[in-house]
């Protein structure tokens, strides 16, 4: 897988407009993070082929690598990110709200902001379950997930329970890392705040 991919830092006018672009489609979470003007810092990271040269990068566009293999890279980058401070991920499911049957597709923890849904776990639980609730947490576009310094716990959030009012502040004040999706949701570009805690460049 790692001979098949890279992470490539991506331009960073065209990232931030993709990024931003994405936040805007969400909600409480991704509204706070756009507030902290965290865009306007930080590098863009995309997962790509090992061949890819498309100039622009193009992110709506697909064409670019599998979704196994981007989600098998993203694994590791988020293997490396919990050897670090981030300690949780969580994703605002684009389409699920709280009284629907199945929102929690499969059996990720989940939790409620009025009648949103979010879903998350701790980088501690390993990285494919880090991985798999970003990867069917959500619809695919838009795929808004936060990164943070601090664990579920600390963030308050309990499976099946209201989520604290101050989620949203709480995450943008611990953010490590954003990911949304990319090129036809085949793959990811990550907004990292401390490029240098990141070695996979």
């Amino acid at each position: 897988m790692a001979k098949t991919t890279q992470v490539i830092e991506a331009p960073a006018d065209e990232a931030r407009a993709w990024v931003q672009y994405s936040l805007e489609q969400g909600f409480d979470l991704s509204a706070a993070v756009l507030n902290g003007g965290f865009l306007r810092r930080g590098k863009f990271m995309a997962i790509v082929s090992e061949s890819f040269q498309r100039t622009p990068i193009a992110f709506r566009s697909g064409g670019v690598l599998g979704q196994r293999v981007a989600r098998e890279r993203f694994a590791q980058i988020l293997d490396e990110l919990s050897d670090k401070d981030a300690k949780a991920i969580v994703v605002e499911d684009s389409a699920a709200e709280r009284n629907d049957p199945n929102f929690s597709h499969r059996g990720e923890p989940s939790a409620f902001l009025g009648d949103r849904v979010l879903h998350w776990r701790d980088l501690s639980e390993g990285p494919t379950q880090a991985m798999e609730v970003v990867a069917w947490g959500t619809t695919g576009y838009p795929t808004n997930a936060f990164i943070t310094n601090r664990s579920s716990r600390e963030l308050g959030l309990v499976n099946l329970k209201d989520a604290p009012k101050n989620l949203a502040e709480e995450v943008a004040s611990s953010l490590s890392a954003i990911v949304v999706a990319a090129f036809d949701a085949e793959s990811y570009l990550l907004w990292v705040g401390d490029v240098s805690t990141m070695s996979l460049l």
